[in-house]
């Protein structure tokens, strides 16, 4: 048991520092599942208006998925109005 201790201590120091953070972020998220019971879904979401993708074919700019082309149009011109 000491030598899995160990070596699990080993893994963890080798880790980089964003891997660390993910990792104790992912322990949070699991400890706050356990303790209210409510689970995640991952449905994929319209990035403008939340609505969910699920059997739709999405469209997609840069890395955003968008539910219709009026939703991406309404994305493309609200970051173009704040670029300056």
């Amino acid at each position: 048991k000491k030598q899995q201790e160990e070596e699990e201590k080993r893994r963890f120091i080798a880790l980089s520092d964003r891997e660390k953070r993910a990792l104790a972020a992912e322990r949070r998220l699991a400890e706050h599942m356990a303790t209210t019971g409510v689970t995640l879904t991952t449905i994929r979401r319209c990035f403008q208006c939340g609505e969910s993708l699920l059997g739709k074919i999405p469209f997609e700019y840069l890395d955003y998925s968008f539910c219709s082309p009026r939703c991406v149009q309404s994305h493309r011109k609200a970051n173009a109005a704040a670029r300056p």
